[in-house]
């Protein structure tokens, strides 16, 4: 999946993350306004079932510009 971008606003710049509003098309033609959060880095907590298997799925999130596999 690709996007276009086609504004970008800050709402809120600080110390530590930056609030953006952003107004993209998806690969269908659909026109959607995003909120990101731009941040130095993160955390993640992993799901793991009674027998021991992982829980996940493939997400694309447009923050970073591709798919990951998230809980």
């Amino acid at each position: 999946m690709s996007v276009k971008i086609n504004k970008t606003v800050a709402l809120h710049k600080g110390r530590v993350f930056t609030l953006l509003r952003e107004n993209i098309t998806l690969d269908n033609g659909v026109t959607v306004d995003l909120d990101v959060i731009r941040h130095p880095g993160a955390s993640a907590v992993v799901p793991v079932s009674d027998d021991n298997k992982l829980i996940l799925i493939k997400q694309f999130r447009h923050a970073i510009g591709d798919y990951i596999w998230e809980s």
